[in-house]
């Protein structure tokens, strides 16, 4: 995974997203370079997040039962 192209497409979302909001006396103007390590860093651990579940993964066990024994409550709430 390329958390930069990750990152790139947030900031496509958020241009349709912010587009959709837009009239001629409302405009946003988003400054990524403000916050785009942050970004990165939260797309990096949802990443990281995502693959641990996966690796943990059995079609037979519930998701919740598999999301506790992989993480932690402690760690699973600093993760989000």
């Amino acid at each position: 995974m390329d958390i930069n192209d990750i990152f790139e497409m947030t900031i496509k979302a958020d241009d349709k997203f912010i587009n959709k909001l837009s009239n001629p006396f409302f405009s946003v103007v988003i400054r990524y370079d403000d916050f785009a390590e942050i970004r990165k860093k939260r797309i990096a651990a949802f990443v990281n997040m995502a693959f641990y579940l996966l690796r943990n993964w059995q079609d037979e066990v519930p998701f919740f039962h598999i999301l506790k024994t992989t993480f932690a409550e402690e760690s699973y709430n600093g993760l989000l």
